[in-house]
């Protein structure tokens, strides 16, 4: 099987891989792996896969250079948490959830939700359907 070389990873980079959960994925050097969309019971999501040789089951085949994600992509999961009744960053301080803006705790009752990272997962997403055409 032909492979890209851990050391010719680059960073931004996109890669067709052959992964248990990733068919495609960004290299996230810092994090010794991908950040890809996994599907699982019908829900599709930002995930990260380690790289074989960093104990994960990431294997990069090739690289999709016109496919690189852009610098003001960031290269994380989520994108930060707000609070569910009125969009308000939170921030977690021990022992829980406070607002970002005034450091006030979230009452009781007021969930924290995660903000998934919509500008990575909307690139991704076209690499992916690109690839289907290719098919």
């Amino acid at each position: 099987m032909n492979r890209v070389a851990a050391a010719e990873l680059e960073e931004r980079g996109v890669y067709r891989l052959n992964s248990r959960n990733l068919r495609v994925g960004v290299w996230v050097a810092a994090r010794g792996g991908f950040l890809g969309i996994r599907e699982k019971f019908g829900q599709r999501y930002l995930a990260f896969e380690a790289l074989r040789e960093q104990g994960g089951t990431a294997v990069p085949l090739e690289r999709l250079a016109t496919w690189d994600v852009p610098p003001g992509v960031a290269l994380r999961e989520s994108i930060g948490t707000v609070d569910s009744l009125e969009c308000r960053r939170l921030r977690w301080e021990e022992p829980g959830w406070v607002y970002a803006d005034s450091g006030l705790g979230v009452p009781e009752g007021v969930q924290a939700v995660t903000v998934g990272n919509g500008p990575l997962f909307s690139h991704l997403d076209d690499v992916q359907e690109d690839l289907e055409w290719e098919a």
